[in-house]
């Protein structure tokens, strides 16, 4: 029985970095960056007001108060679009400005229009506080400098990323090719069709739409290759057509799944059916609890191939801590720092030397401490208890009892960020 650590290094070795391609900023959401990109641009390209009002030299008022106005002819004026106004001597005089207007040079300050008293004519302004130099100026390049990094390598681009990217002039990225994966359900007892009714014997099949859609929210071109029969000819026919070209192709996926059939029962066929077909198994069963069957393999055109339990929690953390994790360094994005929480009540495992993955919810309790709670109805057939979780809750190898309050880490169900949606 390997180890969780043991295996997690075998998909580290066994993930090819995908290669890259050029994506316009409508497209990119949701990709990863394949390499640094740096602004083009300096941002804000000049000093401009970041208020309506008056652009003035601080130093002329530095004897304003509510007892001693200090008035200042206004010169002239400048809008947001217009080029920089050149001023001969900016000292003892004002400006009046619009947001986003360029200040001339010589101001160094400005002034909101409610903070001061403009005279009828609209020729002067009163004011009666000093400003501090900078005051409601936008400096130049204070929000990007020219060459100064935008996007890091392996970073999933989301809309701030693509509002960076805009301002900075960057109408490309290069991105990681979206990774190809193909799915399949084995198993007689499954039903796809909703509107079917069951008959004896009859299950719904849930992996199937599962893995579809956590495959789409992670960015991923996925597949469903449809429901197999329990027989092993059947799905080695299915597997030698898919493998018949090469991953990157176009059309031959870079990972295929399978759910069902990966156990030691009489069914359960898809080790021999990885070996027929000349692929090598790289592991094949986990010390971790639910999933403990998981195979990942690589067959001979270069595709990798999971055989996920069919129990649909073990299906999900098959996913979670097995192929999401490959496709994240086949895309180069760089794996999450861990998040530890107090564990609310006891917990007790049977095995030291296995990990547990249980159905969780976060809290924050009246400290401010983030804690963690496992669910009742562990069972890998349940999947109610999910719909009422957070995290997975992992219980590490080297012991077997974790009392009140002792510190364990935590995990994002599918790959998604944590959820702050805390009470």
């Amino acid at each position: 029985m390997m180890s969780f650590a043991a295996a997690q290094a075998l998909l580290r070795q066994a993930a090819t970095p995908l290669t890259a391609e050029s994506v316009g900023l409508t497209q990119v959401l949701g990709r990863i960056a394949a390499k640094a990109v740096l602004s083009r641009e300096t941002i804000p390209p000049f000093a401009n007001s970041a208020m309506d009002g008056f652009a003035v030299c601080s130093t002329d008022l530095r004897e304003a108060s509510a007892s001693n106005a200090i008035t200042l002819p206004v010169q002239g004026m400048t809008a947001a679009g217009q080029p920089p106004a050149v001023v001969a001597n900016a000292r003892g005089t004002a400006w009046r400005i619009m947001t986003g207007a360029p200040i001339p040079v010589g101001y160094d300050a400005i002034l909101p229009i409610e903070t001061v008293q403009l005279s009828a004519d609209q020729s002067r302004i009163s004011v009666n506080a000093a400003p501090a130099s900078g005051q409601h100026v936008r400096a130049q390049g204070e929000d990007f400098a020219l060459t100064e990094p935008v996007l890091a390598p392996g970073t999933r681009i989301g809309p701030a990323h693509i509002a960076a990217l805009a301002s900075t002039g960057i109408a490309e990225v290069s991105v990681v090719r979206q990774p190809r994966v193909v799915h399949f359900a084995t198993g007689n007892e499954l039903v796809a069709d909703a509107n079917q009714p069951l008959a004896a014997g009859q299950i719904r099949n849930s992996n199937s739409p599962f893995l579809s859609a956590v495959l789409a929210q992670q960015g991923m071109l996925s597949q469903f290759g449809g429901q197999l029969p329990d027989e092993a000819s059947a799905v080695l026919r299915q597997l030698q057509q898919l493998c018949a070209g090469t991953p990157g192709d176009g059309v031959t996926p870079d990972i295929i799944l399978t759910t069902g059939a990966v156990s030691a029962g009489d069914f359960d066929f898809i080790p021999q059916v990885v070996r027929e077909l000349g692929g090598e198994v790289i592991f094949h069963k986990i010390s971790i609890k639910p999933g403990k069957p998981i195979l990942f393999a690589r067959l001979p055109n270069g595709s990798l191939f999971f055989g996920l339990p069919g129990n649909p929690v073990s299906t999900a953390i098959g996913f979670r801590f097995f192929v999401l994790p490959l496709l994240q360094h086949m895309q180069g994005v760089p794996e999450p720092a861990p998040v530890w929480a107090a564990l609310s009540g006891e917990l007790h495992k049977p095995k030291a030397d296995w990990r547990h993955f249980l159905k969780a919810q976060l809290s924050v309790d009246g400290d401010g401490l983030l804690r963690v709670r496992a669910h009742s109805g562990q069972e890998s057939h349940k999947i109610k208890p999910l719909l009422n979780s957070d995290v997975w809750l992992v219980l590490d190898e080297g012991r077997c009892d974790f009392r009140e309050g002792v510190r364990v880490p935590v995990a994002s169900l599918f790959g998604d960020a944590l959820p702050w949606r805390l009470s």
